[in-house]
């Protein structure tokens, strides 16, 4: 379940999207270990999934698992219970659900659990397993969940952006960030105002995907305000407006960030007291 404000976005969003994308390597990427699997010139090439889920595995304590697949599946991978929930779904939007689906399954298998529907509630997000949590996230080229049992964490969020230059994106800035935000990115301009925002705005998503479960409301983008150190590939989310009585302005969360050549990868999670 993305943030209910996502589907205003995209509205503002104008849809033929530039193709000139920018090739930005994370600096995760020249880890000794992925030097050794691949030669200078498939360096500037699309990692591969394997490439990018060995990366991706430090977004999360070890407890978590993360699956990804830059592959679209179709809706032969679901199960008959999910199979009503698609009626009248698009066929990009039939891919989303069940590539999800799928990686959630994934997820659930690696942590002992049988193939189980995952179905949703009538807020869009994830019906989960008793006793496991989990978040689901998409976009281009990219599909992932990420799930964990809550004995060891009582929920989580998991987001990936896509870094593609959109025609109006210091309308969209304007929309999910706090004064704050917005003073620091008036100071970028070309991909790296597109790299902080976009970045912002997955972990936006990821904290709500977190927290969502917890105080069953709706809460907008600029409840919290987000300070990234991309040198330790981490952030760091404040409360900047009650949100219920536990979860209240002034409380700090921390997170992992990736960049890994055009997508941003972000995940939180908060542990059992």
């Amino acid at each position: 379940m993305n943030h209910p404000d996502t589907t205003i976005l995209l509205k503002i969003v104008d849809l033929p999207f530039y193709r000139n994308y920018f090739l930005s390597l994370a600096k995760s990427i020249t880890l000794s270990a992925y030097k050794r699997k691949m030669s200078p010139e498939a360096l500037l090439q699309e990692p591969k999934t394997a490439d990018y889920q060995e990366l991706c595995q430090e977004l999360f304590p070890s407890e978590v698992i993360l699956v990804l697949s830059q592959q679209s599946k179709n809706e032969s991978v679901l199960l008959k219970d999910e199979l009503s929930l698609v009626t009248g779904y698009s066929e990009k939007r039939l891919q989303e659900f069940s590539t999800g689906r799928w990686c959630a399954r994934n997820a659930l298998k690696q942590l002992g659990h049988k193939p189980v529907s995952i179905l949703k509630n009538d807020k869009g997000a994830p019906i989960w397993p008793q006793g496991f949590a989990g978040s689901i996230s998409h976009c281009k080229g990219m599909y992932g969940a990420a799930v964990a049992n809550t004995r060891r964490y009582r929920s989580l969020g998991f987001d990936v952006e896509h870094l593609q230059t959109r025609s109006q994106e210091k309308a969209i800035v304007k929309y999910i960030c706090t004064e704050k935000e917005l003073e620091r990115l008036c100071l970028l301009s070309g991909k790296n105002l597109i790299k902080e925002s976009r970045a912002i705005f997955s972990i936006k998503e990821s904290f709500y995907k977190c927290l969502a479960p917890l105080v069953q409301k709706y809460f907008g983008f600029k409840y919290a305000q987000v300070q990234i150190n991309w040198s330790r590939e981490e952030f760091t989310l404040e409360i900047v407006k009650d949100i219920t009585t536990e979860f209240i302005s002034g409380m700090r969360f921390n997170g992992k960030a990736k960049l890994i050549n055009q997508h941003v990868f972000t995940g939180m999670c908060l542990p059992q007291t």
